[in-house]
């Protein structure tokens, strides 16, 4: 049997060993296109001993083309089944649950990878930069991206939907794609990506919520319910009302709430009493103050969206009506 990972950050660095392999098989290809270029300014004076120095970190030597693809496809079906027999065991991974999630293809947990990488070993950048042959590049661009990950041309052309402005890796605010200040306008290829530092430090584990969303004005934050739902003083048939809507939350429809009463009258409350009945987080947002935020008010809405899917927690939307 499979022996399932014992923590979230041992598949991280299973999944950074894969990673490894693809870019010394990328190390390969780079070279054997650039024969003719003279060694001293390959990757722009990142020089080829140094780059020799940061594979061997990882894999002690270099291995042959066809021996890196057959060992990067057995890591990769001894991962997917390690990660199951986690599941089963109950262990929490939390790049599979990111993909989970947001129902990422198996390329879009690539690009997350791709982009994470740097976060943990700064010795990335330098592979990027060399393999992109110029030493300014630190982040991975699409151009390598698809080279890495995308085995055909036509695999290529068909993973640039994963870029769109609408596909769940953007949408969601998990990658962002940038461009330099001297290449407005450019291919798409050119474009590099950069990990939101929140869903980063989601992916390794911690819990500190997004910054951006901390103010002293209570924005946006957590409820907790301070007593059962039988013991909340509500209106005549309130009670029943609620009831009737914690049986709703149960079945996997989307569905809205109103809650309608003036202040003080317990709709927080009573929200945030159904939800623990639904073992389930309350995050409220109070519109009103988000709308005099300095973040910009839709940016601060992906934000708590995002904030929300990552725990599978329910939203308030606090003031709507003023």
């Amino acid at each position: 049997a499979m022996l399932p990972y014992t923590n979230n950050l041992e598949h991280i660095y299973d999944e950074l060993r894969r990673l490894d392999l693809l870019l010394e098989r990328a190390v390969l290809q780079f070279r054997s296109h650039y024969q003719d270029k003279p060694a001293e300014f390959r990757g722009l004076y990142i020089s080829e001993t140094e780059i020799d120095e940061l594979i061997k970190t990882t894999n002690n030597n270099f291995g042959d083309w066809d021996d890196l693809e057959s060992k990067a496809c057995a890591l990769h079906k001894e991962i997917q089944r390690r990660v199951i027999a986690t599941r089963v065991a109950g262990v929490a991974l939390r790049l599979a649950k990111l993909r989970k999630i947001f129902d990422l293809t198996y390329f879009e947990t690539n690009l997350l990878l791709l982009a994470l990488a740097p976060e943990l070993n700064l010795r990335y950048q330098k592979l990027y930069a060399y393999l992109q042959d110029d030493v300014t590049r630190k982040y991975p661009t699409v151009d390598l991206a698809l080279k890495l990950f995308c085995k055909t041309p036509k695999e290529q052309v068909e993973a640039r939907e994963a870029f769109a402005e609408t596909a769940p890796l953007f949408v969601n605010t998990l990658l962002s794609l940038h461009q330099e200040q001297s290449e407005r306008g450019v291919s798409l290829l050119s474009h590099f990506l950069k990990i939101e530092s929140r869903v980063a430090e989601f992916v390794l584990g911690s819990d500190c919520p997004e910054q951006r969303l901390i103010n002293p004005l209570r924005t946006i934050y957590w409820l907790t319910p301070k007593s059962e739902l039988g013991n909340l003083v509500l209106p005549q048939g309130a009670t029943a009302t609620l009831e009737k809507l914690i049986l709703l939350g149960k079945v996997n429809v989307p569905w809205v709430c109103l809650l309608h009463g003036s202040a003080g009258a317990g709709k927080k409350s009573a929200a945030a009493t159904v939800c623990q009945t639904w073992n389930k987080p309350l995050l409220v947002l109070n519109l009103p103050s988000m709308l005099q935020s300095d973040v910009p008010f839709q940016t601060l809405l992906r934000l708590a969206f995002r904030e929300a899917r990552l725990y599978d927690a329910k939203l308030y939307l606090d003031g709507w009506h003023e």
